[in-house]
């Protein structure tokens, strides 16, 4: 990654939970993840990404990457994808991180999470819910009514419909959850985080 002098610079400040007790970093969001590994991969108000290899420290060491996103989400220090500034039609262009850089990806959406399995889902600004389990088939039509998606893993689903309402994957079908949010994250071991 290359390394900047400048502060992170964005809209939304930014907290870690530890042991059930938030603390704030430095930095400012407008959307985050966390990975396995415990690694932050953020996309800022101006677009720009950033990176950061440990969340327990007060000052994390944010380092900027390439490429604009309007949102990014990662499992680990090599694995994520972001939703780029590029319009596709039924919404923006896909990027995966592989081998220290960014490749485009076929897909398009408004959000996609990866999981720690290399699962990938996005939701298109229409609703509808992609997902490519990376076995040849490509992107395959698994829902409607979609406003945000968040994979641990391909079993470990879990969406926000466009009413707010949670559902999380199970079998072939999705079961509601009780409760209203606008935002669901989960990690690749299970554990969940919510935004309400």
């Amino acid at each position: 990654f290359p390394s900047h002098d400048r502060p992170m610079e964005l809209a939304n400040w930014v907290a870690v939970a530890k042991l059930g007790k938030w603390n704030q970093i430095p930095g400012w969001t407008e959307t985050i993840s966390v990975g396995d590994d415990n690694t932050l991969w953020s996309a800022n108000g101006q677009r720009l990404m950033w990176f950061a290899e440990r969340v327990s420290s007060s000052d994390p060491g944010w380092r900027s990457i390439p490429g604009r996103a309007l949102q990014i989400d990662g499992k680990s220090r090599n694995l994520a994808i972001h939703v780029g500034v590029e319009n596709k039609g039924t919404g923006y262009a896909l990027f995966e991180w592989r081998n220290g850089g960014w490749e485009n990806n076929p897909g398009a959406g408004t959000w996609a999470s990866i999981g720690s399995d290399g699962v990938i889902y996005t939701s298109t600004n229409n609703g509808d819910l992609y997902m490519d389990e990376k076995t040849g088939r490509g992107w395959q039509l698994v829902g409607r009514n979609v406003a945000q998606v968040a994979v641990g893993n391909k079993n470990n689903v879990w969406i926000v419909d466009r009413q707010q309402r949670i559902f999380r994957k199970f079998g072939g079908g999705w079961t509601p959850v009780p409760g209203q949010l606008t935002r669901v994250a989960v990690s690749g071991d299970g554990s969940n985080v919510v935004v309400s």
